[in-house]
This record gives C-alpha cells, structure tokens and sequence, in this order.
C-alpha cells in the first residue's frame, strides 16, 4: 500500500508543472511529438518509482516514420504505462470519457487529442473513433488498442475483437502486434496493489490487412501469435 501511495504522489506531482507545460505546448505542436516525449518520460518516471524494470525485445520491427495500430494483451492498468514509457512512437489512446473529466488528467488528454470513447453510446462513438483516427493517421500519429475489449483477470488471451483490424484495412495502416509478459503479475485487476518485479515487451511483425476478407483470419493470427509470446519463459 506504501508503494501505491509513493506512485500517485509522484503521479500527481508530475501531472501538475509538467502537465500545465503540456497543456501550453500541445497548442502550437500539431503532431503532438513534445506530447509524446513528455507523457514517456512520465511514464518511466512511474515505473521506476514502482520498482518495475522492463526489457524490451524487436525495437528493430519498429519502423518510426510509419503510422501504426498497436494492438497488445490487456493484464494491468499497467499496461498503457509499460507501452508509452518504451514504444518510441508518437501514439494516442482511446480512453473512457470518465477519464476526460478528470481535472487536469482530462485537459491533458483533450489537450494532447487522445480519443473520447462513450460505451454508453457505442454506435456515435465508433464513428467518432473512425473520424478522429482517421485524422491522426494522416498526421503520422498512431494509435493503441487492446483488441480483448477489458483486462484479462486470469492472465489467460481473451477473444480479440475486430475494431483494431478493421481500422488497419479502413485506413492502411499496419497493425504492429505486442505482447506484454508480467504486467498482470505487478498489479493484478480488481487489488489496490503493486509489486516491483520485471515486465517484457516482445514486438512482433508488423502486419497489413489488405482485404476485409482478410479481418478475420489477421485477427485470428496476431491472437496465436500474442498468446504464443506470452508463454515464453521471460
């Protein structure tokens, strides 16, 4: 309990002077790259408090001038963290509303344009999500999904849904799949707890959905492969 307090002080206080800064600047930056530095930075200064050491493995597949949809296991609010802190790429996240009427944290994400997601109006807010990616793509800017829809409470691979695939045939943009090993271990869903320990990242081939013939089965193949991963001894 110790360790969550020290972690939301440190949350907090990184959240006020730098958020504000982040606030100001994301004005002027159109692509969000200062938004991007700032929010891994805040994000390995958390790790870190945590005690949570992370390897990272196939960096090399990353291709930094590309747009992406990053699709990863969902274990652990950890897990947005783990990727922001060691993906070097400028990405946003799709976010629950509840999130944007945080003060501060809610300006923070307006500010940096990360995606407002209304799941008691799905059908506007899967237009809005296309609308709003759609923009950032164009940008360069790429985004992450946790295709499972919710956090794994028993660590095993739940069913993927097709949202992040289908964006990938909407809008040509490569799905780059992760797997995240550990995270669930750290902070497990539904307990007020964190242990230090280690994290893996393994990034795996980037994949094209060329057809929407071919949504199902890249789903069903980036699934086998982000389960495959995950067994493997870290």
């Amino acid at each position: 309990m110790i360790r969550v307090i020290l972690i939301l002080f440190v949350m907090t206080i990184l959240l006020i002077i730098p958020g504000l800064i982040v606030i100001i600047v994301d004005i002027f930056d159109r692509k969000g790259w200062f938004h991007s530095v700032m929010m891994r930075m805040w994000a390995r200064a958390i790790l870190k408090t945590g005690g949570i050491r992370v390897e990272i493995k196939g960096l090399e597949k990353i291709d930094r001038t590309k747009s992406y949809v990053i699709v990863s296991n969902h274990e652990s609010a950890l897990d947005i963290l783990v990727i922001a802190a060691y993906i070097p790429l400028n990405f946003r996240f799709l976010a629950k509303k509840e999130l944007f009427r945080i003060p501060l944290l809610g300006w923070i994400l307006m500010s940096g344009r990360h995606i407002s997601i209304d799941r008691e109006n799905p059908r506007k807010s899967v237009d809005e999500i296309n609308k709003k990616v759609g923009k950032m793509f164009k940008k360069g800017v790429s985004t992450i999904v946790f295709p499972e829809g919710t956090r794994s409470v028993t660590g095993e691979l739940l069913p993927f849904k097709k949202g992040a695939f289908v964006l990938s045939y909407k809008f040509g943009v490569p799905i780059l799949p992760i797997a995240l090993i550990g995270t669930g271990k750290i902070t497990p869903k539904r307990k007020i707890d964190i242990k230090p320990g280690k994290v893996v990242i393994r990034v795996l081939e980037p994949r094209c959905v060329k057809s929407e013939e071919e949504i199902e089965s890249v789903k069903e193949e980036i699934r086998r492969e982000i389960e495959q991963n995950k067994k493997l001894i870290i």
